[in-house]
């Protein structure tokens, strides 16, 4: 008897874990959702408009840049010029500050839609890890698309 009992507790805890996963946001929150993230998508800052900033200023190609990067990814050493160093590190301090920039622009629209950092990370990583969650927000981001 007693193990039936721990058995259903488990099986109930677990059921209203599930439930209270859904719960935590409604209709609305998922229509701040949409247009938050797409007004944060649309800022007109990547990576790549970095990476072009830097080529500019400091003269090194392109590939050159890209095979540098790549490289300390890959954790290769190699002997760089002092132009090189100076674009890397061009390209490290526009990576801080365009992260910088990207976390400031959300935590503004956030406060703008009056919907919380965290809520709108919990629905962020939930939109990631689930294809299902995308889908079924996609005539929402049509909606929000059509309104602009």
């Amino acid at each position: 008897m007693r193990s039936a009992v721990i058995i259903f507790l488990i099986l109930f805890s677990t059921v209203l874990a599930a439930q209270n996963s859904d719960t935590l946001y409604n209709e609305s929150d998922l229509q701040t959702f949409v247009k938050i993230k797409s007004l944060s998508v649309t800022s007109g800052l990547n990576i790549d408009s970095i990476i072009q900033k830097v080529v500019y200023i400091s003269g090194i190609s392109i590939d050159r840049l890209q095979e540098i990067i790549k490289n300390g990814f890959n954790e290769k050493s190699e002997i760089l010029t002092e132009s090189e160093k100076k674009s890397l590190l061009l390209f490290q301090d526009a990576q801080t500050n365009y992260a910088k920039n990207k976390r400031e622009r959300l935590m503004y629209l956030c406060k703008k839609e009056n919907m919380s950092v965290e809520k709108y990370e919990f629905l962020h990583t939930k939109f990631i890890k689930s294809i299902s969650f995308q889908q079924s927000l996609l005539p929402l981001f049509k909606l929000q698309q059509a309104e602009r």
